[in-house]
């Protein structure tokens, strides 16, 4: 213990002692500084590097492409449906191997809807033929069915068809079956999640 700085009993070594706690509080609110810097730094490190890699693993996925035709089911080898497409969808169909596109879905179902004009616009300036069949549950199956089942079987034109989810499309697909081939060309829809009820009609 150091030395009392006054001659009253037991002050001395109260002020001794007291000056002893606020040399220790020091120490430990120095070490307690040093180990939070530490941490801090330790923590920009870890960040920067998190970002960094973050970063890098950005840079490696590829970019979404622009020309990836939209999602679709083949129901055969040259037959796929589709919901709703866009004009801007044409050129990808095209580069998908499709060469007609049929329209089932009546202009004005929807606000957000593309024209049937837009549509055959943009499928003419990519290379494709463009059929406007609308069908709906008043109409169906519309008035050239056989048109529609021929075009369906002609492998030479992949036929590209949509509506507003591809179930109008896929029971014109089945109604133009023969008659021999039209349940199993049912069973196989179903299968694949669409609902065939039109084709009952």
């Amino acid at each position: 213990m150091g030395t009392p700085v006054t001659d009253t009993p037991g002050k001395g070594a109260f002020i001794t002692g007291a000056r002893a706690l606020a040399a220790l509080r020091l120490r430990v609110h120095s070490r307690l500084s040093a180990g939070a810097a530490v941490a801090v730094l330790g923590c920009g490190l870890y960040c920067a590097t998190s970002s960094a890699a973050v970063q890098e693993s950005s840079a490696k996925m590829p970019a979404a492409s622009a020309t990836t035709a939209p999602a679709y089911v083949k129901l055969t080898d040259h037959v796929a449906v589709a919901g709703q497409i866009q004009p801007r969808d044409m050129a990808a169909i095209a580069a998908a191997g499709y060469r007609s596109i049929v329209n089932n879905r009546p202009d004005g179902e929807a606000p957000d809807q593309p024209s049937s004009a837009s549509l055959q616009a943009a499928a003419e300036a990519a290379g494709l033929e463009y059929h406007y069949y609308p069908l709906n549950a008043f109409n169906y199956p519309g008035d050239d069915m056989a048109a529609m089942g021929a075009l369906f079987d002609d492998p030479a034109q992949p036929v590209f068809a949509f509506c507003r989810s591809g179930t109008r499309s896929t029971n014109l697909w089945i109604s133009s079956r023969s008659p021999d081939d039209r349940e199993p060309a049912r069973q196989h829809a179903r299968q694949l999640g669409f609902d065939v009820s039109l084709s009952l009609k």
